[in-house]
């Protein structure tokens, strides 16, 4: 491995001795939450010597160098990737991170204390995990939330388990780790970082300009279940996320649910060649489930199957295939309990 300068003191660090590398994506954030996500990060109880802190400006208008300092830490750096897009500044912060584990915080997501030295026990505890993340991200609302929100709370990107949950079958979409706090280790950012750039793409599996795109996330436990690995969540990863005001209206729900539900038909079909059905009689299910659930309810409705057809649209007209690649099953674990799907070929771990 080659040493890393860092770049405020001029000192060398071998990178040996780092084991995880902090990336911090961001592009226009908002300058109070990113202070407190960088206050988090400067609080952990993981000495800094041991990690190192890359802040990702993705071409914001103000240069986040000047306005966030972070020379407090002794391996911090800020680099500026121009091309938009959270893929684009992933893959840079990859390129980039010289740490054993890479741990993705978003530039509105706050870090327990002890979320660092936690993530390189799990690490430790748990070796055949090469992909796993927080089971417990709580919202802080800016704005009380609106009736109905709190049935979407995934939506938004909140989740809590009480017990650590680990799997290697990409459909197990219950332990699949996503949001703040993704870990992963360097081997397997590097196959995500191959995958993306000369495979698959990186146009609809994140965030770019004004699309919602998901399914970036989902991608590395891929790479971890298709090279033999596995990943999880776990509930002592733990992560406050700041949620603004604008982020409960009913008219962004929409557009997250839509490009979301774009992101993740295209992601099925072409990792797991599952495609989603369609039928001629949808606009009479939401008609039915406007009448029940309300007008809300049923514009969201409205928006995931529209986003389902353009989706399949996509699909058509870019004669979009299913990749056929294989995947190296070893188990399937769900809190703790072995699936009667696979033959579990490592012992149960204790917790």
């Amino acid at each position: 491995m080659r040493d890393v300068i860092n770049q405020t003191e001029k000192t060398f660090v071998p990178a040996d001795a780092l084991k995880a590398s902090v990336i911090v994506c961001a592009r226009n954030p908002r300058t109070d939450y990113l202070t407190r996500v960088i206050s988090a990060l400067q609080s952990q109880t993981l000495i800094p010597d041991r990690w190192e802190l890359l802040i990702i400006d993705n071409g914001s208008r103000n240069r986040l160098q000047s306005v966030h300092d972070i020379s407090w830490h002794p391996n911090g750096r800020h680099i500026r990737e121009e091309e938009i897009g959270l893929s684009a500044a992933r893959l840079r912060g990859i390129k980039e991170a010289r740490g054993q584990t890479l741990v993705f915080v978003d530039d509105d997501s706050v870090l327990a204390p002890d979320y660092l030295e936690t993530a390189l026990y799990v690490q430790t505890a748990y070796p055949y995990l090469s992909v796993f993340g927080t089971g417990e991200i709580e919202p802080e609302f800016e704005a009380p939330p609106p009736p109905g929100v709190p049935e979407l709370f995934e939506v938004l990107g909140l989740r809590t388990v009480k017990d650590p949950r680990w799997s290697n079958h990409f459909d197990d979409w219950e332990t699949i780790p996503w949001g703040a706090g993704l870990c992963v280790d360097r081997v397997t950012a590097a196959e995500y970082w191959d995958f993306v750039v000369n495979f698959y793409g990186t146009e609809f599996i994140s965030c770019r300009g004004d699309h919602l795109f998901r399914g970036g996330d989902d991608l590395f436990s891929f790479i971890a279940s298709r090279s033999g690995k596995g990943f999880g969540i776990f509930p002592a990863l733990r992560v406050l996320h700041l949620i603004p005001a604008a982020k409960l209206r009913h008219s962004y729900i929409c557009r997250l649910l839509h490009d979301k539900t774009i992101s993740n038909t295209i992601l099925k079909y072409r990792l797991l060649g599952q495609k989603e059905a369609t039928h001629t009689w949808n606009r009479c299910r939401r008609l039915l489930h406007g009448f029940i659930r309300g007008w809300p309810s049923m514009r969201r409705r409205w928006a995931v199957d529209k986003g389902r057809a353009v989706a399949m649209k996509l699909l058509e007209q870019r004669s979009l295939k299913p990749l056929n690649l294989p995947l190296h099953q070893f188990s399937c674990h769900s809190c703790g309990v072995a699936s009667s799907l696979y033959v579990a070929e490592r012992p149960r771990p204790s917790t």
